[in-house]
């Protein structure tokens, strides 16, 4: 009997057969997948963007650099480009504070409405500006003050103001979000006003988050050029601002002033990053001064005149988003004089004029193949960037890894980079040096196809994104559940699968929503890298192509800009309401799941 006791009391407690730990392979092959998920994009950033210093050489490099043109469109972006940021702060404090912190009448519905200038194409936006610029107050304007908006250096600023306003708001939100509303219950406990709290204690607790955020406005600012094409026009000097300035040049056959402009907008982007990283750390930072306790404590009155002072501003947003895309309805009927001079023009001599509402597009056989490819490929944009961002994500709110500062500043800076740019640095990474002579090995080209092409155009800016969206929601997520789940003996994927994801449902699915926006909102890249294809031969198409019924099709916001360029304005209005109408539910979906964590 007392062999037995011994016995067992040597020997090693038997756990539970589902806690046992199953190897050391078992426990890091997850954080090695994840750590190749990052290296893999990182490798594919850093060939786009370097392939063009090697492209171009450090002698043509410096000769470009030290050309007048260069530094008169540089300086011409940083001015417009400010400007723009300054009034974007103006409406955007203020209008972020109000959605972080006021509750709203159908909040999902105007947070959706608010967004839609940032979550459809530019260039959808552009052309529906165009229309806009005709009406009240901007015709008022024009006639009383002889002040015209349109090719002109105002016209700039008021596309860049249009695509950037609402992203500050966003960003601001954001950042009064980290901010507990609790230093505010206390300063109006003291008997501060409500003005006198938010200036003198949420303010100086939100500065550090403002400035970050206003280098990533400015950053996003001097990357538009989509909207500028379609509203604003070429004008040498006014209105090339340095993104636009490398389509005008790229259509001259100029390649060396358009890789040189790009490489220079590139510096922009990272810059503004860096700057963005190196300020923004904390959302709450500075001193906070202390409200000085006044007999008049804070009344109704002064509530109400706050809320309403703070809620005018996103009642601005929200109305000037849904003038902007209904004001333009009228765009999709055919005038009487449009039917009797024959304005519309005919695509070819098999097809009638598109005289009808909104140029008949359900009727056109081009439409239904544009949609479709659209939606095809953004599927599969999507599913990828899910595929490799979700680890990413992952592997770099978890783990310690070596150069995490300059790999979340590239990614970062990936977002702001002007969609231009990043056409061309597709099209000098494919076409020149090794991997263009692996295609012709291979028998077949990345560039101006639909299959991969497409699908690597829409990655680049939908995987940066998505990739923020997925990395918010990690860091909101406390470690100690996987902590508690790895202790118990399950392993680093399993603690991930049954733990880190159901946590992270909302925002991994808003991040998968705001990745399926961008990658059909994108219209740079796939202009650059793919082109158009409506007016190819059939044998240009591959049997598998023909088969899914994409061929002889455009990406949807190329076929916007197509049929306005080529006079089919009603046409393209309704392929641009098509767009507005995807982003417009995806977007409403994202708020309605409530997903925290994320930031645009």
């Amino acid at each position: 009997m007392g062999a037995g006791k011994s016995a067992a009391a040597g020997s090693a407690p038997v756990m539970p057969p589902r806690f046992r730990p199953r190897g050391a392979f078992r426990g890091r092959w997850w954080p090695a997948v994840a750590g190749g998920c990052i290296l893999l994009v990182v490798v594919f950033y850093l060939t786009m963007v370097v392939s063009n210093w090697i492209y171009l050489g450090w002698s043509d490099t410096v000769y470009f650099f030290s050309q007048p043109r260069m530094w008169q469109r540089f300086w011409l972006t940083v001015w417009t480009s400010s400007v723009s940021t300054s009034i974007s702060l103006l409406f955007g404090i203020p209008a972020g504070y109000a959605l972080s912190r006021f509750s709203f009448p159908c909040r999902n519905l105007f947070a959706a409405v608010i967004d839609l200038p940032i979550v459809v194409s530019p260039a959808v936006v552009g052309a529906f500006l165009f229309g806009i610029t005709t009406r009240f107050p901007f015709d008022l304007v024009s006639s009383h003050y002889d002040i015209y908006i349109g090719r002109n250096v105002y016209g700039v600023l008021l596309v860049q103001f249009t695509v950037t306003c609402a992203f500050c708001a966003r960003l601001m939100k954001a950042t009064f979000d980290m901010i507990p509303p609790r230093f505010e219950t206390v300063s109006r406990s003291l008997g501060a006003s409500n003005f006198r709290t938010f200036f003198k204690v949420v303010l100086p607790l939100a500065k550090n988050g403002i400035m970050a955020s206003m280098f990533v406005v400015w950053a996003r600012a001097a990357a538009e050029w989509e909207g500028l094409m379609l509203f604003v026009g070429a004008s040498e000097g006014k209105t090339d601002i340095m993104p636009f300035a490398i389509y005008l040049d790229w259509n001259g056959g100029m390649m060396g002033w358009v890789v040189s402009m790009t490489i220079v907008c590139i510096l922009m982007a990272v810059t503004a990053m860096a700057a963005m990283r190196l300020i923004g750390g904390k959302a709450m930072s500075g001193d906070v001064s202390a409200p000085v306790a006044t007999a008049s404590r804070c009344g109704v009155g002064d509530r109400l005149l706050f809320k309403a002072f703070f809620g005018s501003f996103v009642g601005f947003l929200f109305c000037f988003s849904a003038w902007l895309f209904l004001s333009n309805i009228d765009q999709l009927f055919v005038t009487e004089a449009a039917r009797e001079t024959r304005e519309l023009l005919a695509w070819d001599d098999n097809r009638e004029i598109m005289n009808r509402f909104a140029g008949g597009f359900w009727r056109d056989p081009y439409f239904w193949k544009s949609l479709n490819l659209t939606l095809m490929i953004t599927v599969i944009t999507t599913a990828i960037a899910a595929v490799l961002g979700i680890p990413a994500a992952y592997a770099l709110s978890r783990y310690p890894i070596r150069g995490k500062w300059f790999i979340e500043i590239l990614f970062s800076s990936v977002i702001v980079i002007p969609a231009s740019s990043v056409g061309l640095c597709l099209i000098v990474m494919f076409n020149y040096g090794p991997l263009w002579k692996l295609q012709q090995h291979l028998g077949f080209r990345f560039a101006h196809s639909i299959f991969p092409g497409m699908i690597i155009a829409s990655f680049v800016l939908s995987f940066a994104l998505g990739l923020s969206a997925w990395k918010a929601t990690f860091e909101s997520i406390n470690p100690r559940f996987e902590h508690v789940a790895r202790s118990l003996g399950s392993s680093r994927w399993r603690a991930f699968r049954t733990v880190t994801l159901p946590l992270a449902k909302s925002g991994l699915i808003a991040g998968i929503i705001l990745a399926w926006t961008r990658a059909m909102a994108e219209f740079g890249a796939v202009l650059f890298f793919c082109g158009t294809f409506r007016e190819l031969p059939p044998e240009r198409f591959s049997a598998f192509e023909q088969a899914l019924h994409i061929d002889r099709a455009d990406w949807l916001s190329v076929a916007v800009w197509a049929q306005i360029e080529f006079g089919n304005v009603e046409y393209g209005f309704a392929l641009a309401y098509i767009l507005v109408l995807i982003g417009g539910v995806s977007v409403y979906v994202m708020h309605r799941i409530g997903a925290k964590g994320y930031v645009w």
